[in-house]
């Protein structure tokens, strides 16, 4: 991750991170993945239950990767602030 030391930095930084949570391209992945069929025109085909479950599934756990990627930045920030005033 890129080391920002300054408050501009570090807020450019977390707003890049909740932007990128996922992108439209990786949730129409996760719909494929789980079953759900392109139609003529883009539209996706309905889901059944199971595929439905399937894909809230694969978008759930993207999500808690995302946040636990953005947490673990926020840690390493912290143990940088913390270790500046041991220096």
């Amino acid at each position: 991750m890129e080391n920002h030391t300054d408050a501009k930095g570090i807020n450019m930084m977390r707003k890049r991170q909740i932007q990128d949570l996922m992108t439209q391209d990786e949730i129409i992945e996760m719909a494929r993945e789980a079953g759900a069929s392109m139609l003529h025109g883009g539209d996706f085909a309905v889901f059944g239950v199971a595929k439905l479950e399937a894909f809230a599934n694969l978008v759930a756990a993207k999500e808690r990767e995302k946040c636990a990627e953005i947490a673990k930045w926020h840690q390493d920030m912290a143990a940088e602030i913390r270790a500046r005033g041991q220096a």
